[in-house]
């Protein structure tokens, strides 16, 4: 799982692991597919945290 300010807080205690080779980034290991309130509260939480989308230009 991704790192943001809601993954770090909600998954304190997980394991934090390189997804692949070379990679620079640590993500989250997360294996609680059965907490569905956990699961929600993360999926709001980062959805929230997303940047804003760039407005397109029309030419």
């Amino acid at each position: 799982m991704k790192r943001t300010p809601t993954s770090d807080r909600l998954l304190a205690d997980s394991e934090l692991r390189y997804p692949y080779e070379e990679s620079k980034t640590l993500m989250h290991v997360f294996d609680f597919f059965d907490d569905k309130a956990l699961i929600q509260e993360l999926l709001e939480g980062m959805y929230a945290e997303l940047p804003e989308k760039k407005a397109k230009e029309n030419r």
